[in-house]
């Protein structure tokens, strides 16, 4: 799955965009252009408008197009069963041609994409793991509809059904099937497999993977009294809306480091676990390039300040993952993989030109 600009083959490289604030009146155009400007010195070329937000405000897109990043726009669906009555479908098709008709000129608009996960969503529900058929069918018809509306108004771009998608008509297991489309690889998060899992799979484009982490002090300051300071108290708890998600995080510590010996060295470590898994992933896969040809990690940014799996915090603040991203989306990039036979030093150009490299001796 490779996007191609100008003629050219590119690397995706990048983040999913989740709304702004949780209060829309928070939206500022300050906001908006920080947050993207940190995309682009971060090396970031693309930015996937997840489909369990919002469409998002013309000043975003105005940005995107100055700052020149791509947009991957999934529509407003998302991890969800939805209906495919006439009526609803009337109102869907209203939507969908009103927003492509407001975003189609955007030179930075790259890829229309059907919904989020809701192919995946047919085999998590009990009615629907029950009656297969019946809820593919109701998919279809649903995302028909999506498809001939984006085409009809837009049809100088590709709509992609879902994400993920292992192509058109497929409604295969994206999340660990590697071989075509775009994928989604939770199994380090969600499984609680080992750093190396990113090593077992080569997605062609993995358009969402990501890793926890828990705020910064300075951030936890905004919402917690010193009281409060311990992962587990009420109201630090209050801002982790994943039900595993201090265990995994704390489980994992176990496995690579020495455990923290108080909050604020926590708080710490979880951001290098972080970045480290990222990393891990995003080094690995561009060491397989073609092969793959993007990768976006959720998430960029926070919309309330919470444990999360951004790599910039509520405030503006850079975790330590948003700093390792400008260095392995740099441009250049060498790192080491293990494999059956020892270390091997892999070089990276995704400019389409020549570049010179010269080590230093020790």
């Amino acid at each position: 799955m490779t996007f191609i600009v100008n003629g050219k083959a590119i690397m995706a490289k990048g983040a999913n965009w989740i709304p702004l604030d949780a209060m829309p009146a928070l939206h500022t155009s300050d906001r908006y252009r920080t947050l993207l400007q940190d995309a682009v010195d971060a090396n970031m070329n693309m930015i996937r408008v997840w489909g369990g937000g919002m469409y998002e405000q013309d000043e975003f897109y105005d940005l995107c197009d100055e700052l020149g990043l791509l947009v991957w726009q999934d529509l407003m669906f998302a991890c969800a069963l939805y209906p495919s009555a006439p009526d609803f479908l009337a109102d869907v098709e209203l939507e969908v041609r009103d927003q492509v008709k407001r975003l189609r000129d955007h030179t930075s608009l790259a890829l229309w994409c059907g919904d989020n996960e809701v192919i995946g969503a047919i085999g998590w529900y009990p009615e629907s793991r029950t009656n297969r058929e019946k809820y593919v069918v109701n998919y279809d018809r649903l995302n028909r509809v999506l498809q001939q509306t984006v085409e009809a108004e837009d049809p100088t771009r590709r709509f992609w059904a879902s994400s993920p998608c292992n192509g058109e008509l497929d409604f295969g297991d994206a999340w660990h099937d590697d071989n075509k489309g775009d994928m989604h690889f939770w199994d380090v998060w969600h499984s609680g497999k080992s750093l190396d899992a990113y090593h077992s799979i080569k997605p062609r484009f993995c358009s969402e993977f990501g890793y926890q982490s828990w705020p910064s002090l300075p951030e936890v300051k905004t919402f917690a009294e010193p009281s409060d300071w311990n992962v587990t108290s009420p109201t630090f708890e209050q801002h982790q809306k994943n039900g595993r998600g201090n265990s995994i995080i704390t489980e994992m510590f176990t496995r690579y480091f020495r455990f923290p010996s108080n909050f604020e060295q926590m708080l710490y470590l979880s951001q290098v676990q972080q970045a480290l898994a990222i990393k891990t992933a995003s080094e690995f896969w561009r060491s397989n390039k073609p092969v793959c040809r993007g990768i976006l990690y959720w998430q960029l940014n926070d919309c309330w300040p919470v444990s999360s799996w951004s790599s910039i915090e509520y405030s503006g603040r850079w975790k330590q993952l948003h700093y390792h991203a400008k260095r392995f989306f740099a441009p250049q990039m060498a790192t080491f993989i293990g494999d059956e036979q020892g270390l091997r030093l892999h070089l990276v150009n995704d400019e389409h030109a020549p570049v010179k490299l010269k080590g230093k001796s020790p």
